[in-house]
């Protein structure tokens, strides 16, 4: 028999339950919540997420992301992170606003607006030993 391990918040208990059991709802629920309590929570704007994997593209830290790349990135990245304090609504789109920030070709004029303040312009360059 397959089951699902559940846990709860209020305790630390883990309950075993037969995945026959439990409708759909319910499983994404706990999915959501497995998935939410391992992500770390970003405390910014996306823009200012954003200008942070830009500069740390620009600085040599991380490679660049490609064009074709955008996609992947940006579900890999949203995966680990928690953008929730970002959405001004409810059913905000995160990945799309995210993508869009992030193409190459865009990043000037979506990130860096006439009265965007850099955050991350300090980030010292990467000199790899060799």
């Amino acid at each position: 028999m397959r089951v699902l391990q559940q846990i709860t918040s209020q305790s630390s208990d883990i309950e075993l339950i037969p995945l026959e059991t439990i409708s759909d709802d319910e499983l994404a629920n706990v999915k959501s919540i497995l998935a939410d309590t391992y992500r770390i929570r970003w405390r910014g704007s996306l823009k200012e997420f954003a200008e942070l994997i830009t500069e740390l593209e620009n600085k040599g830290w991380i490679d660049p992301i490609n064009h074709g790349e955008v996609n992947a990135f940006t579900r890999s990245i949203l995966s680990c992170f928690d953008f929730s304090e970002t959405q001004k609504k409810i059913d905000s789109k995160t990945e799309a606003s995210l993508m869009q920030y992030l193409k190459p070709s865009e990043r000037e004029t979506k990130i860096y607006s006439k009265r965007y303040i850099k955050k991350f312009a300090s980030i010292l360059f990467n000199h790899p030993k060799k």
